[in-house]
């Protein structure tokens, strides 16, 4: 005989279940992205891009390099001139845009200005080429590196002297000689001088890299993905051990070719963890990779669809201390551009809202809006064929994580990562900020004058992660910063 009063119950404890697991759903999906009107942004496909604030004025300008619809390469830079407004100032008299390779911002020149680094092909031959900053223009720096395409190049302090140097991978195609694979670093030696220091990577094309400090011992390490001259796809990590010497740690790996790698910290455990995009062979892969200590990365399960042929950014666009995903490309089937929420736990889910779908694409978060909520940028070929755009997305007023129905974040940070110098700023009523380490040790303390903007200086404590604990006397408010 069935108890009709244990099915009742059994029932009424499921729908119990399926509210509260609505209500999170509501909870975690309450947030929308709305295109923003951009009008002058140049559509582009086949590209890269890079925000900073390259004019020192506290907002995101953007670097954009790829291919027009005139099959043309252009390299952008758009100024944020803040209420949606970003004006192009025609540096692409100066810069040579390119596609199949990558852009970067750095003060490679320690004068205080984010200079650029671009490489890939312009439609004549294959570049890398640095241009320093001088006034809010640009001009071509007469170092030379390797050329490259089907690759990637950027900055990194990896022997913290203070100066930024330089890891760079993919097809070297010089005007004159014989093209090869090809992955180095290239120390700072200040006074224009970049000197190959013979790490011993592995050759790649079709590759990315990415620096973070994974052992969290003061010092950057390198992620690398690509194809090698034996058609073997690779996923390295190599271990800053000091004194120039790289060791790959043989960390087992999926190997991919084509897309992007990345660090990021996705369960705020202290430790940096990874994902790598891109193909295995054939088949379109996305993986994240739990960094569980002692050199050690576990994959964990998820539903991310792989976006090969395009890009993808870890952000924390909710505000609520976990990482989420952007991830655009060719899935096999067709194009995608998904969002997708960190549950926490190892777990992701996709946000139920449509975005064009890019191939050959960007897409980077960025809070260009400066109200303390990430926004981004893609880039890329629609599925329509020949149809090219480029959009930005924004975070309407009001929206951002709740409690309670009351926002508790509208506070930004940046630059994040930093070198130990960055601005917290909001509009909360923040009454003190202190910071500290991964440990829980402070390592500073002040009490809040002003609430548009406030400068802190760590650059005298260990490169690494931070948390900035924000106190409005009723709730405290956690975010984290990078310090390279």
């Amino acid at each position: 005989m069935f108890n009709l009063d244990v099915i009742i119950m059994k029932k009424l404890i499921f729908l119990l279940a399926v509210s509260i697991t609505l209500l999170n759903y509501q909870h975690i999906y309450a947030q929308t992205f709305v295109e923003d009107t951009i009008p002058n942004v140049f559509p582009l496909w086949g590209c890269s891009g890079a925000w900073t604030d390259y004019d020192n004025d506290g907002d995101k300008d953007l670097l954009l390099s790829g291919i027009d619809s005139n099959g043309y390469r252009n390299a952008k830079i758009y100024r944020n001139d803040s209420n949606s407004v970003f004006t192009d100032i025609n540096a692409n008299t100066i810069l040579d845009g390119t596609s199949s390779g990558s852009v970067a911002w750095g003060d490679y020149n320690n004068d205080g200005l984010q200079d650029i680094l671009i490489t890939g092909y312009n439609g004549a031959f294959v570049l890398t080429k640095l241009y320093y900053q001088s006034g809010g223009t640009f001009i071509p720096d007469i170092i030379t590196l390797p050329e490259v395409t089907l690759g990637e190049a950027k900055f990194g302090d990896y022997d913290n002297d203070g100066d930024l140097d330089i890891a760079i991978t993919g097809l070297h195609a010089p005007l004159h000689g014989s093209w090869y694979n090809l992955a180095k670093i290239y120390r700072n030696d200040v006074g224009g001088v970049f000197t190959d220091i013979n790490a011993p990577l592995i050759p790649l094309q079709n590759s990315s890299l990415d620096w973070g400090d994974m052992d969290n011992d003061g010092d950057l390490d390198l992620l690398l993905i690509g194809v090698d001259s034996n058609n073997v796809d690779h996923a390295n990590i190599y271990r800053n051990d000091g004194s120039n010497i790289f060791t790959d740690i043989s960390a087992g790996l999926t190997g991919v070719r084509g897309d992007v790698c990345k660090w990021g910290d996705y369960n705020n455990d202290g430790k940096l963890d990874l994902f790598i995009t891109g193909y295995n062979g054939s088949i379109p892969k996305f993986i994240i990779y739990k960094n569980t200590g002692s050199n050690t990365f576990i994959p964990i399960t998820t539903s991310i669809e792989g976006g090969p042929s395009g890009d993808a950014d870890w952000g924390d666009y909710d505000n609520d201390g976990l990482l989420d995903i952007i991830i655009s490309g060719n899935n096999s089937t067709i194009k995608v551009t998904h969002v997708y929420h960190n549950d926490g736990g190892d777990f992701f889910s996709l946000l139920p809202q449509s975005f064009p779908g890019l191939n050959t694409s960007t897409a980077l978060w960025a809070d260009y809006t400066g109200d303390g909520k990430l926004d981004f940028i893609i880039s890329g070929e629609t599925n329509t064929s020949g149809q090219i755009l480029t959009k930005l997305y924004k975070q309407p007023s009001g929206t951002g994580i709740t409690e309670h129905g009351q926002t508790i974040y509208n506070i930004s940070i940046y630059p994040n990562p930093s070198s130990g110098k960055f601005s917290v700023g909001g509009k909360e009523n923040i009454s003190s900020i202190e910071i500290t380490n991964i440990l829980g040790e402070k390592v500073f303390a002040t009490i809040v004058k002003q609430q548009i903007s406030n400068e802190i200086d760590i650059s005298d404590s260990p490169k690494g992660i931070y948390f900035v604990k924000m106190f409005d006397g009723e709730k405290i408010y956690t975010e984290k910063i990078v310090v390279k």
